[in-house]
């Protein structure tokens, strides 16, 4: 028979010698994700992305529509001069101009999203070029999609031009010289 103090001695020595490591936290925080999941999360985004291109690019309306999936309150701001959009109403209208116009020559890539540590938010960034419409470098698209009751929805989306399309500022030496930051320290 082993004495208690005996038992409790052993059990202190092999606790000693065990090394203590944590759960990683997906393994029991369901409220967080697996890396995995969100990878598989994030090439859905990055699909719906390349499918609305592909569908404005064969004038198919409701496939861009439906890849594109807006959320009732989402915002589409372009470069365009005074071009911004607000809610899904508005984003529908666009599809349906571009529509009509018929297949318009679109190409993304670079296609990249990352979906936050939750797995209902994810961010992302592709290159569109229109050829024959916008220079060689094309357009960056930038959105977010949120998860509601497991859909993907785009909630805000931003086109803008590269740094490369923007005009230089104009360089005034008299201006600079005259700024607090040209003028000499002062010496006391």
């Amino acid at each position: 028979m082993i004495r208690p103090w005996g038992a409790v001695l052993c059990s202190a020595v092999l606790l000693a010698a065990c090394e203590v490591e944590r759960t990683p936290r997906h393994l029991f925080d369901h409220a967080y994700p697996a890396e995995g999941e969100r990878q598989s999360e994030a090439e859905e985004v990055r699909a719906r992305v390349t499918a609305v291109a592909q569908a404005i690019a064969r004038g198919d309306e409701r496939a861009a529509l439906a890849a594109l999936s807006p959320a009732p309150d989402a915002v589409l701001i372009s470069p365009m001069s005074g071009l911004e959009l607000s809610g899904r109403a508005q984003i529908e209208a666009m599809l349906h101009q571009l529509a009509r116009i018929g297949a318009v020559a679109v190409e993304v890539k670079d296609v990249r999203a990352v979906v936050g540590p939750k797995g209902n938010v994810a961010w992302f960034v592709a290159h569109v070029s229109v050829p024959g419409v916008n220079d060689p470098d094309g357009l960056r698209v930038t959105g977010v999609y949120l998860r509601n009751a497991g859909i993907w929805q785009l909630e805000q989306a931003h086109l803008s031009v590269p740094a490369t399309a923007l005009q230089p500022l104009p360089q005034n030496p008299e201006s600079a010289a005259a700024s607090p930051a040209a003028e000499a320290p002062s010496a006391r």
